[in-house]
């Protein structure tokens, strides 16, 4: 019983974990397309997700935010899963 309950606690922290992560990538994006910078924009998603790294990309008109961290718990440890959001937002300017 003690297992079970283990297994779904851990699967509601993955879930919440990445949930943060998917609104912090789309928060970052927004900032990025604004014209934010990469320090700036990992403090944002860090305020949300402390654990998590970030990357920032700029393709084209695009700008893209990855959010990315190990999975939580007992979870995490044994597999080394990783949990990864990312989200793209139009460059304001046209990337220009």
């Amino acid at each position: 019983m003690v297992f079970v309950l283990g297994l779904v606690l851990g699967a509601a922290a993955l879930g919440i974990v990445q949930l943060r992560l998917e609104e912090g990538a789309r928060i970052g994006a927004r900032a990025a397309a604004r014209g934010e910078g990469a320090e700036t924009i990992t403090r944002i998603v860090q305020e949300i997700e402390p654990r998590a790294a970030v990357s920032v990309s700029t393709s084209g008109e695009f700008t893209r935010v990855e959010a990315s961290r190990t999975a939580p718990g007992l979870i995490g440890r044994l597999t080394g899963w990783q949990l990864v959001a990312d989200a793209q937002a139009l460059t304001e300017g046209g990337g220009q």
